[in-house]
């Protein structure tokens, strides 16, 4: 018996066989967002370079999606310190012309031209072709609304000369009435930064009346029709004299064809989520809609790891990453 039980333990038979380990099955947090809500989230987040989708606005008369920039400069004519305002309704694409009124997609004092003083009054005045994809939309949609959009502002001067603040933030329309200097646009502001050596953004919080289809071909004053639409503002006060800033705009749209076009409209199925789903689902991250840096902004990928930080761990949240997301 002691021989045959030493050429069992010699040929390995009879030994304890080691415990089986289970399969790592990636864990999965509960109450995150489906594929399109997370689609959705990021365009928020990153107008400038997230894959366009569409968004929840509770109709199945869905158009094309378009993404469009206007980049330009305000004027540097003052000789001492330099101060701007101005909105960019996102969406409200009009060929208006009277200069009264809230008729353009964006708004600056004066039209781009700068001011000496943060107190120097003068109304703020339409500059219709510089809303994104302004000369596309007028000639071939028949109606417009934004999906995504944001105001970026870039001091543009020298690094020795820089001073001065700027302030962005989101309103309404019908708030821009009766704002004709630039600290009067600065209280309409939430965030405010000494001017940085790069970029200060504000992105598009969107309401349920962005829902609301504009025509591009028709003079349209936007109070008449809706003074709540959000609004992007800033006011940039005590830059360098010559020195001006530099506004981009970026606007996703939804559009549709002009019906002579030739083109076929798309109907798209209504998302499975909500608009005030995917915004409070945005603000669980922090202050996603403001943004100062020199760089884009990271894309939302999942924001409920955010959430989950406070009571998992860095190594638990980790294990819950598949291979094409990237953990915070």
């Amino acid at each position: 018996m002691a021989r045959r039980a030493k050429a069992m333990g010699k040929s390995g038979k009879g030994r304890k066989k080691p415990a089986s380990v289970a399969k790592r099955v990636p864990r999965t947090i509960a109450g995150g967002p489906d594929g399109s809500m997370l689609a959705y989230a990021n365009l928020l987040r990153d107008p400038c370079n997230a894959p366009l989708t569409h968004a929840p606005y509770g109709s199945n008369a869905n158009g094309y999606l378009l993404r469009a920039e206007w980049d330009g400069m305000t004027s540097t004519s003052p000789s001492g310190n330099v101060c701007s305002f101005g909105a960019f309704i996102p969406g409200f694409v009009t060929t208006a012309t009277a200069l009264t009124g809230i008729n353009s997609g964006l708004l600056t004092e004066d039209g781009l031209v700068a001011l000496v003083s943060d107190t120097t009054t003068t109304n703020l005045v339409p500059v219709r072709d510089a809303q994104p994809g302004y000369a596309f939309l007028t000639a071939s949609a028949n109606r417009v609304r934004a999906v995504a959009a944001c105001l970026q502002i870039e001091y543009v001067g020298s690094e020795q000369n820089r001073s001065g603040i700027i302030s962005v933030g989101q309103t309404t329309a019908g708030a821009l009435v009766g704002v004709n200097s630039a600290a009067k646009m600065r209280a309409l502001c939430c965030r405010t930064t000494r001017t940085p050596d790069g970029v200060v953004e504000i992105k598009l919080r969107p309401t349920d009346d962005n829902a609301y289809w504009f025509d591009p071909a028709v003079s349209t004053n936007l109070i008449s029709h809706t003074g709540q639409i959000p609004a992007l503002c800033y006011s940039a006060t005590g830059l360098p004299a010559g020195a001006g800033i530099r506004l981009k705009l970026t606007t996703v749209y939804e559009w549709e064809p002009e019906f002579t076009s030739g083109l076929q409209g798309r109907v798209q199925p209504t998302p499975n989520f909500t608009l005030a789903s995917a915004v409070n689902a945005l603000q669980r991250t922090g202050e996603w809609w403001y943004n100062v840096s020199t760089g884009a902004a990271r894309p939302l990928l999942h924001w409920w790891l955010e959430s989950a930080r406070a009571t998992s761990s860095r190594a638990a949240l980790a294990s819950s990453c598949s291979r094409d997301v990237t953990c915070p």
